[in-house]
Formats: structure tokens, sequence, C-alpha cells
């Protein structure tokens, strides 16, 4: 299951290997967060995570936060933090 912030869009496309399908998010400011949710049905340990931009005029990615939880809904909203890049 996917769940993306109203600012995201084709969220479909970060689990997809085909390079013409790609997510992308509205304008970007200080002021608004962007999230996006990816709900795994099995249990994962994760030791890579690839942030790719092909676009040439797009702006750069700046600060991304990964959040992680054994369940989902975390309960009372109890995320934990696993990185940032």
């Amino acid at each position: 299951m996917l769940y993306a912030s109203a600012g995201i869009f084709n969220k479909g496309a970060i689990l997809s290997s085909k390079s013409d399908a790609y997510l992308t998010m509205s304008e970007c400011n200080s002021q608004h967060t962007e999230t996006l949710v990816i709900n795994l049905s099995d249990d994962v340990q994760i030791d890579t995570i690839l942030v790719n931009n092909k676009e040439d005029f797009s702006s750069p990615l700046g600060l991304i936060s990964f959040y992680g939880s054994i369940d989902f809904p975390p309960e009372n909203n109890s995320w934990f933090f696993l990185g940032s890049l």
C-alpha cells in the first residue's frame, strides 16, 4: 500500500523499474512537508536506499528524512527515525 500527501503525484512510480515512470512533487518550500508512506506486507531489512533524479531541468532534492514503524498506522503516531539524506 502506498500513501502520499496531496503534493506528490504518480506515487506508484516509486516502486517501478520503468525509467520513464517517475514520481513528481509540487513546488517545495520550507513551510510545507510532503509525505510518502510505503507499507510493505512482509518484514524486510533495508540495507540501501537509492534516490535518483533524472530530470535535467528540475530542482535537486533537499533534505529527505526516513522513518519506520513495525505497524501501520503506528500506535500514537510513533515513528522511528532511520536516517536522513
